[in-house]
């Protein structure tokens, strides 16, 4: 059977919930859909389908440790790096949620909880995010206070999200490869900027 970050969190899964990994390919990696796979065959839970799937993925995983072992790497099941899930880094999250809100930082560690298998976690950030974004608005209505609260509620909804959230479920010193900013980031400013826009436009604050 597999041995990696998987393996822990999918044994105490159902045959269900495990089969539903092993057919998803759009969102589970390769490893997750193995692991899944292993652990319903030690149960003596299979069918065709699953059994070609664990064929295919197990040959993949055979060639990849072939090419590992001839670029004079460790093998396959225990390489470190080459097995590595490549996310957005702890920094992007917080300086997003700084610069744009703490929605857009939510979306970046969602993606990285889809990445890792952990549905869960990524509905409970969904969730927190949408209610968190009323926070700024509650407090500068009730307490009268000024915009520059939000900046203040920016970061700390970021640190909520790295330090709370990131090491519930990945842990402090889980590693992996950092995803590229710039992509994102283009992302990000194509959704802020029409929105900043329509609000100081509404708002009065710029010339028609």
């Amino acid at each position: 059977m597999t041995d990696n970050i998987f393996k822990d969190r999918f044994s105490k899964k159902n045959n269900n919930e495990l089969e539903a990994i092993a057919l998803n390919e759009e969102i589970y990696t390769d490893e997750a859909r193995l692991t899944a796979v292993d652990i319903l065959i030690s149960r003596a839970h299979t069918n065709d389908t699953l059994l070609q799937i664990h064929k295919t993925l197990s040959s993949q995983q055979e060639k990849n440790k072939t090419i590992a072992q001839e670029n004079n790497s460790k093998p396959f099941s225990t390489t470190q790096t080459d097995q590595l899930p490549v996310l957005h880094s702890k920094r992007l999250i917080l300086m997003f949620s700084l610069f744009f809100s703490t929605i857009f930082g939510g979306a970046l560690l969602m993606y990285n909880f889809k990445q890792t298998g952990h549905s869960k976690a990524r509905s409970l950030v969904l969730l927190f995010c949408i209610l968190y974004a009323f926070v700024p608005v509650a407090l500068m209505s009730i307490f009268n206070i000024g915009t520059n609260i939000s900046i203040v509620i920016n970061v700390l909804g970021g640190f909520i999200l790295t330090e709370y959230f990131w090491n519930s479920y990945l842990g402090k010193t889980f590693k992996y490869h950092k995803k590229d900013w710039v992509k994102p980031t283009l992302i990000a400013l194509a959704i802020a900027l029409p929105l900043a826009l329509f609000v100081l436009y509404s708002g009065g604050l710029m010339p028609m």
